[in-house]
């Protein structure tokens, strides 16, 4: 009787991926539970939780204004140079978020237009540049996303809306959009909790600064540099437990993640 090697190849790789995805999402846990409890209820972490959820917010409500017109033109739009403007909204996506911060950074620095915007908002080692930063590693993500969510919207829905007198905008807003929501809300979700636990372009753009853009991951590193492993891994557990629900909302939303 043959073994069926390839079956017992499959189980075991999935067998060993989920593990160490659990090991991923408990192991903060061999801290010490009393420990984490005490650490997740302090003002520090508190404060931290507020300030990684308020900015992941303020940027994912940006990147959405720009990311829905920006991927249903690359979806359903014909233009020269539409082929490089693809590939060009990829790049961010796939630049390592610390060279993107530093990008930013030089930006904001080394350009008039950079620092007049910098004097204007405040960006720099400054709340708002969190949300710069935060927008930088996810609006390319989402343009990507959205795309493929508006691909799967068929061009005749688009035509007899435009035939009934409804115009491009409206077409998008009452059409596409409404059509691909659940699509929509799984790219959200996931945006949200890739912003929320962004480290190396906020580290870049708005520093690493005690209380003041102290975001989650932000305060692991400084939790880590100070040698306050208990801090961190709480820190650790709360981004482990919103990249779960990110996960779970996906899944309300009938999409898997690839």
């Amino acid at each position: 009787m043959r073994l069926p090697l390839f079956s017992i190849a499959c189980y075991a790789a999935l067998l060993l991926a989920s593990s160490l995805s659990l090991a991923a999402l408990l192991a903060p846990l061999l801290v010490g539970p009393s420990d984490i409890l005490r650490e997740l209820s302090s003002a520090r972490s508190l404060r931290a939780l507020v300030l990684s959820a308020s900015t992941a917010t303020a940027s994912l409500a940006a990147s959405l204004l720009i990311a829905l017109p920006t991927a249903y033109a690359l979806s359903k739009k014909n233009f020269p140079g539409r082929g490089v403007l693809l590939e060009l909204s990829k790049l961010p996506a796939v630049m390592p978020p610390i060279a993107l911060g530093l990008s930013l950074l030089l930006f904001l620095k080394r350009t008039s237009v950079g620092a007049a915007l910098d004097s204007l908002v405040g960006l720099t080692f400054e709340v708002p540049g969190i949300v710069l930063a935060q927008m930088a590693v996810v609006l390319p993500v989402m343009v990507s996303y959205l795309k493929d969510v508006f691909d799967a919207v068929d061009d005749r829905h688009i035509l007899m809306a435009r035939s009934l007198g409804l115009s491009e905008f409206e077409a998008l807003v009452k059409v596409a959009i409404p059509m691909r929501w659940r699509g929509i809300l799984g790219a959200s979700s996931l945006a949200w909790v890739r912003a929320a636990g962004e480290f190396g372009a906020t580290l870049m753009v708005a520093g690493a600064t005690p209380h003041k853009t102290e975001t989650l991951p932000i305060s692991l590193y400084l939790a880590i540099a100070r040698g306050d492993l208990a801090h961190a891994a709480a820190s650790a557990l709360v981004l482990a437990a919103l990249g779960a629900l990110a996960l779970a909302t996906l899944r309300i939303a009938g999409r898997s993640v690839e």
